[in-house]
């Protein structure tokens, strides 16, 4: 063989430990090199500089070989390794154990981006690519997945910080003079239907969200939630009037729609039971970073002159976009999903690499494994279609998810992100002043959602639900009882250009007092519903209806922002200081509902959970953070370890299903999972 290469000790080194560490004899290894090597000489490339050949070892044995050609027959490409891939799947091949990479060049190259999808999706685990030079030197690479499920979390709620830009790139822009003057100062519902037009599209989106989620899964649903923020992007960059600024707004709250809610499920899913709260609280806060990047980016773009002040604005929306689009590849698919849709082996392993570093048989992904099946099981045997959210007491679990989010909403705290400009013109803040202040807020936003990061998984969910929303509630009134009895109307508007939106003005101490008890409700609400309702509306959720049930708990929260977004700019002009005396009102509701009707879900599996909300669970009332069966089901496996039973009740038969999106959600009794654990004490 031409290319024939021989090997100085450390390079035999290091070929030993390559085949060691991914378990490829030496004889394959060479066969790999030869038969890419000698696939590289039938490559026909004449409009390319180099040429590549490529062999794929199938998990039967099988080597299929493939070379770069130009006019290839084969519908994925012309890459060699795409023609290999290829072949190999033409001809029934889908696991495969090792990929070999010959090409003309040195030093070694690695795939390109194409070559890296095809690998990541029909290689189930990660698998070794040996790259050879023209010369016979190679590297070994792996294109592995990201497993550590805060660096996860980090990407996926990229699709939060999309949401987070959208807000500010209105709320940074509404008061400038280039927007006034080219929307021709739009005032009540105009501004209204500008400012809900992101909701409305949310409602699409969480609406398709569910069954899409459940066909696709959890990681590529946000994939395909992206285009539409692309083309979203575009309309509102290239926008001529208000009517196609709505339009864009509306595309990419679609986009919105299907992040928000499903984001959540996938964090939920991947988290470990005792991390689960501070995992999803990454949301908030990229959606908080988002809200605050691009506000100052707003102020930056105020400076320009013209259209091209908030056309710039806009356009930067693209960036978090394109980079969400780069990493989704590099995370896992959800466990939970994967057991749902049958693919049980792939299910476990997943499992084990998140909890375990990759150990099948730690107890922890055993008891883990059991109990998803378990629940799965019994849910598979409820009522289908829209019952299985309300029969045998679902609808408990329906209405806490639905009625969670949309107290986040009725709270009021919204107006202060959507409208604070507006409510600091109204303290007597304008120009750069006012945005300044208004930065101030988004920052304390960040600051005190980091705080909760850190403590939400051990105060739990209901306490700061309940004095949350009694705090925000406090604030609330407060401020609607200073601009009623020190409030002057200004009819024309407040401002310089007049804001016709704002026609109410405090000065002085109770100016003061108002920014004051402002900046308190957004520090209040970063510390309690902004993250937890999100957390709590994830977790309520049974498997088979988790992704479509958080696309109805989202549904509820868009359908309130929308309303409200419409409601607050005709609510400041007809009613002014009585719009916060309302939220204030809502928010003790708020309270009352979480007290009596919120088990806790702190520190219990998703599977546990199940329990809290069935016909026999406790009062919520009764309810506190921790106590999870977990542990007690981690000792039953290593007893059964230590008598030499096998690990695994439910691997290989479990029958968990094959079907994509179809099965059905139950309450659980309290006995399900108990039973469970004590057939594993009879069975010793």
């Amino acid at each position: 063989m031409s290319n024939q290469h021989l090997y100085t000790d450390a390079e035999l080194s290091a070929i030993t430990a390559a085949c060691s560490t991914h378990n490829i004899p030496h004889k394959e290894f060479h066969t790999l090199q030869s038969r890419a090597i000698a696939a590289k000489s039938t490559a026909y490339c004449p409009y390319s500089n180099f040429r590549v050949g490529a062999t794929i070892l199938t998990q039967e044995g099988v080597y299929i070989d493939g070379a770069n050609v130009e006019n290839a027959s084969y519908p994925v490409g012309t890459c060699a390794e795409r023609v290999a891939f290829g072949k190999a799947i033409t001809e029934g091949h889908k696991k495969f154990l090792a990929v070999a990479v010959a090409t003309d060049i040195a030093p070694p190259a690695s795939p390109c981006g194409m070559c890296r999808q095809f690998i990541r999706e029909f290689c189930e685990l990660d698998i070794p690519i040996f790259m050879f030079d023209k010369d016979g030197k190679f590297v070994v690479m792996t294109l592995g997945q990201i497993y550590n499920t805060y660096f996860v979390a980090i990407i996926a709620t990229v699709g939060g910080m999309l949401f987070g830009f959208d807000i500010s790139s209105m709320s940074a822009i509404i008061g400038t003079s280039q927007y006034i003057d080219f929307f021709n100062n739009p005032d009540g519902i105009i501004q209204g239907a500008i400012g809900s037009a992101l909701a409305a599209g949310s409602v699409v989106g969480s609406l398709m969200a569910g069954p899409i989620s459940n066909r696709w899964g959890r990681r590529d649903s946000i994939f395909f939630a992206c285009f539409w923020w692309l083309i979203g992007t575009a309309v509102q960059v290239s926008c001529k009037d208000y009517g196609q600024l709505i339009a864009g707004r509306i595309l990419n709250g679609v986009c919105v729609g299907i992040t928000s809610s499903q984001v959540p499920v996938y964090l939920a899913e991947i988290a470990k039971k005792d991390k689960r709260g501070s995992i999803i609280v990454i949301q908030q806060l990229a959606i908080e970073w988002g809200i605050f990047i691009m506000f100052f980016v707003g102020y930056g773009c105020s400076f320009i002159a013209g259209t091209a002040s908030f056309r710039t604005a806009w356009g930067i929306q693209f960036v978090p976009a394109v980079l969400l689009m780069i990493g989704l590849p590099f995370l896992p698919r959800s466990p939970r999903w994967l057991a749902k849709v049958g693919r049980r082996e792939e299910a476990i392993q997943t499992l084990a690499n998140i909890q375990t570093g990759g150990n099948a048989d730690d107890p922890l992904v055993v008891a883990e494994w059991e109990e998803i099946w378990t629940v799965l099981q019994a849910e598979r045997e409820s009522p289908r279609g829209w019952r299985k959210f309300v029969k045998n007491g679902m609808w408990r679990r329906t209405a806490a998810g639905m009625s969670v989010q949309a107290w986040q909403q009725l709270s009021g705290a919204n107006v202060m992100t959507y409208y604070v400009v507006y409510v600091f013109q109204m303290a007597g803040l304008t120009g750069n002043i006012n945005l300044i202040s208004s930065g101030v807020q988004y920052a304390l936003f960040i600051i005190f959602t980091s705080v909760v990061f850190f403590f939400i998984d051990k105060t739990g969910r209901r306490p700061l639900l309940i004095y949350g929303a009694v705090a925000m509630g406090v604030c609330q009134l407060v401020v609607g009882g200073l601009l009623g009895s020190y409030g002057v109307l200004v009819p024309g508007g407040v401002g310089d250009p007049p804001n016709a939106n704002v026609i109410i003005k405090v000065t002085g101490g109770p100016a003061h007092t108002v920014i004051a008890f402002c900046y308190i409700l957004i520090i209040v609400y970063a510390l309690t519903l902004a993250p937890v309702a999100w957390v709590y509306a994830a977790e309520v959720w049974s498997l088979e209806t988790r992704a479509t049930g958080m696309a109805l708990a989202a549904v509820a929260n868009w359908l309130f922002n929308f309303a409200l977004g419409l409601f607050i700019p005709p609510a400041f002009r007809n009613i002014t200081y009585k719009t916060f005396i309302i939220f204030g009102v809502l928010c003790m509701g708020a309270a009352v509902q979480a007290f009596f009707t919120y088990p806790e879900t702190c520190g219990k599996t998703l599977e546990e959970i199940e329990i809290m909300f069935s016909k026999g669970g406790p009062r919520p009332w009764n309810t506190k953070p921790g106590g999870s069966r977990l542990d007690a089901e981690i000792q039953a496996v290593i007893d059964r370890k230590a008598h030499g039973v096998d690990l695994y009740e439910h691997r290989e038969h479990a029958g968990v299903g094959t079907g994509m999106g179809t099965g059905t959600g139950v309450d659980v009794e309290k006995g399900a999972l108990e039973n469970r654990t004590v057939v594993d004490k009879e069975e010793l």
